[in-house]
């Protein structure tokens, strides 16, 4: 049984389906820590760090066979969480975040295939609605809404294609 085991390992490795991974440290001039993982024969595989130069951890994900997989999240310098969302095979998937340095909400939509695509909403630093609406294929379409610090609506616009074709100011 282990043979066959062993022997299914080694065929795996040759195909490159399971390379062994190495690895790999990248610093920076200053000689802080850059970047740390694993990669194989294909690339960054595994779980990835990076660092600032001044030694803050900035981002931190998943690579599978040198692509962006999974869930990754990015900080500002202050450690506050900055960016949060998916990747599938090396593109944003799905529900990403955005905070700004206090913590507060900034953008919130979703992506498929690395375009905007669905419900995308914006807050002002208070959190109330600064803008809302709709991405289709990366572009904006349909009504989106704009309201000032207060929640006062401010403009509709309606998009066609990510072109403006109307605007009502209140």
């Amino acid at each position: 049984m282990m043979k066959h085991l062993t022997l299914i390992c080694l065929v795996s490795i040759v195909l490159g389906a399971c390379s062994p991974s190495e690895k790999a440290l990248a610093g920076h001039p200053n000689g802080m820590r850059k970047s740390e993982g694993a990669q194989n024969d294909h690339g960054k595989d595994g779980l990835w760090s990076f660092w600032n130069k001044e030694g803050q951890l900035t981002a931190q994900g998943t690579y599978e066979d040198g692509k962006a997989m999974g869930l990754w999240t990015f900080w500002h310098k202050n450690g506050q969480k900055a960016r949060e969302g998916q990747y599938e095979y090396g593109s944003k998937e799905g529900l990403w975040r955005d905070w700004d340095g206090n913590g507060q909400a900034l953008y919130e939509g979703k992506y498929e295939g690395d375009h905007r695509d669905g419900q995308w909403t914006a807050w002002h630093s208070n959190g109330q609605i600064k803008l809302g609406g709709e991405y289709k294929y990366g572009k904006r379409a349909g009504r989106w809404t704009e309201r000032d610090d207060h929640g006062r609506k401010i403009s509709e616009i309606e998009y066609k294609n990510g072109e403006e074709v109307q605007r009502t100011d209140f």
